[in-house]
C-alpha cells in the first residue's frame, strides 16, 4: 500500500545564535501513518523545512481563532492530520535552524500551555471518539500545572498506549511504521517523566522515578538514544522558575 503524501520535512541541524552547530533534531517518524500518530501530542515535521503541495496549503491557513494563540502551529498540523493529509519526514538534515535562548514559549507559557491542552484534547477525540479529563490530556500533552503532586502519570500513560494500538491497528502492517509509532509512544512517555524528574516537588519526583523504572525495558535503539539526549539537554538548559509563580512543565 503506497501512502499518499502532501507534505515532507527533513531533519534540521541545530545552531546557536552565533551560527555554531549544537545538535540536530531528528523527526519523531517518517511514513505518514508514523506521523498521524505524532500529530496527538506534538508537531510531526519541521516547520522551517516543509514543502508542501499547492493545493493543500491553498486549502489550509493558520487559524487566528483566540483559542490557537501561540499554538497556531499545533492547531496546524492537527487539522491536517483530521483531514487526512499525509505528512512524511527525511532522515537526512537539510536545514541549519538556530535555538534562541528566549521566544514565545517561555514569555507566554501560560497562555501556550492552556490553548495546546485544548488542542491536544481536540485531536485525542477525533482518535479515540471520546472527551478524556483535562489532567489526562495534560499528561499525553507533557504540560502538567504541578500545582500539587497529584498529576496522574500512570493513567496518562497508560492512555498514551490506546491510540498507539490503534493507529498500529489500521496501518498497513510494515514493520517499520509499526516500530515507528511505537517508538514515537515510548519517547513521549519519556518526555513525561522527564519533566515530572526535573521538577521540584519531592512527591513527584519519586513517583517519577518509579516509572521511569518501571518502563526501562520498552526503551530500544533509537528510543534509549533520544531519552538519554533529552534528559541531558534539560539539565543543562532547564529555565529558572518565575519567583512567585506556580511551578510549570520545563521545555
Amino acid at each position: 500500500m503506497i501512502a499518499i503524501v502532501d507534505v515532507v520535512s527533513p531533519a534540521i541541524t541545530l545552531i546557536d545564535e552565533q551560527g555554531r552547530r549544537i545538535g540536530r533534531r531528528d523527526p519523531w517518524a517518517t511514513h505518514p501513518a508514523g506521523c498521524r500518530f505524532v500529530t496527538l501530542f506534538a508537531t510531526p515535521a519541521a516547520h522551517p523545512a516543509v514543502v508542501m503541495r499547492r493545493a493543500t496549503l491553498a486549502k489550509h491557513s493558520y487559524s487566528s481563532a483566540p483559542e490557537t494563540v501561540h499554538t497556531e502551529e499545533r492547531e496546524f498540523w492537527s487539522r491536517l492530520a483530521r483531514t487526512g493529509c499525509g505528512v512524511a519526514n527525511l532522515r537526512e538534515p537539510l536545514v541549519r535552524v538556530p535555538v534562541l535562548q528566549e521566544g514565545v514559549s517561555s514569555r507566554y507559557e501560560d497562555v501556550e500551555s492552556r490553548n495546546l491542552a485544548a488542542c491536544v484534547a481536540r485531536r485525542l477525540r477525533d482518535e479515540l471518539g471520546e472527551d478524556l479529563p483535562l489532567d489526562l490530556v495534560e499528561v499525553i500533552a507533557g504540560r502538567m500545572g504541578f500545582r500539587h503532586a497529584r498529576v496522574p502519570l500512570r493513567e496518562g500513560l497508560r492512555i498514551l498506549e490506546v491510540p498507539a494500538s490503534r493507529v498500529l491497528a489500521k496501518s498497513d502492517g510494515a514493520v517499520l511504521v509499526n516500530q515507528e509509532i511505537r517508538e514515537a509512544a515510548a519517547i513521549q512517555s519519556a518526555n513525561i517523566l522527564i519533566r515530572c524528574l526535573l521538577e521540584r516537588c519531592p512527591r513527584l519526583r519519586a513517583r517519577t522515578a518509579l516509572s521511569l523504572l518501571g518502563r526501562r525495558s520498552k526503551w530500544r535503539g533509537r528510543s534509549r538514544r533520544e531519552i538519554g539526549s533529552k534528559l541531558r539537554a534539560r539539565r543543562r538548559y532547564r529555565r529558572p522558575r518565575v519567583a512567585g509563580a506556580a511551578p510549570t512543565a520545563a521545555g
